[in-house]
């Protein structure tokens, strides 16, 4: 019996409606936490990063989905991108990031990316991205070979990256406060 899936509504973005007629990236991420009260915490952070879509440079919409099963629950996305460009400079948002270090430890998380060619319109993407989540299309990397896959791989290098050229001096592990740091604030009164 295929799984109940939730999703929400189309959430566009600012690149435009998919013609269907462009190649466009597809995005999907699940994360199941350990417990499953860890499922709510991640769920809401990812209806608030929902709210900034609509400003989010090479996005053409996403759905955010929860699986309500009671004993695993999971939740997650399904985004459409213009470009993987466009995909990797969301993945490198501090927003972003900041969010996935706070749940990395209280979870597992994968994810599945593709280029989509062709009729590429929201609901033929959410069909495909949907028989992915319910288990009647295989994820990528999960047959014999169980070594993470290329996606993994490749935001492991990019979270390496950051941390290394563009946060050198933030601590691994969950995030830290936002804001100017203390060498970057100006005393009142001046400018």
């Amino acid at each position: 019996m295929p799984r109940t899936i939730w999703t929400t509504s189309w959430q566009p973005g600012p690149a435009g409606e998919p013609t269907g007629t462009e190649q466009v990236v597809v995005s999907v991420t699940e994360f199941v936490a350990h417990r499953r009260a860890g499922t709510v915490p991640v769920a809401v952070a990812g209806l608030r990063l929902r709210r900034t879509w609509p400003s989010t440079p090479g996005a053409l919409g996403m759905w955010l989905w929860l699986d309500p099963n009671p004993v695993r629950p999971r939740s997650g996305s399904v985004a459409v991108w213009r470009s993987a460009r466009d995909l990797t400079a969301f993945v490198a948002r501090p927003d972003h990031r900041r969010i996935v270090r706070a749940h990395r430890d209280r979870g597992v998380t994968r994810s599945a990316t593709w280029a989509e060619t062709g009729p590429a319109r929201p609901e033929e993407v959410l069909a495909s991205a949907l028989a992915l989540l319910r288990g009647t299309r295989p994820w990528p990397g999960t047959g014999v070979d169980r070594r993470p896959g290329p996606n993994q791989r490749f935001k492991d290098r990019l979270d390496d990256l950051i941390d290394r050229r563009l946060l050198p001096d933030a601590a691994p592990g969950p995030s830290r406060p936002t804001g100017p740091r203390p060498a970057e604030r100006t005393p009142r009164g001046r400018t």
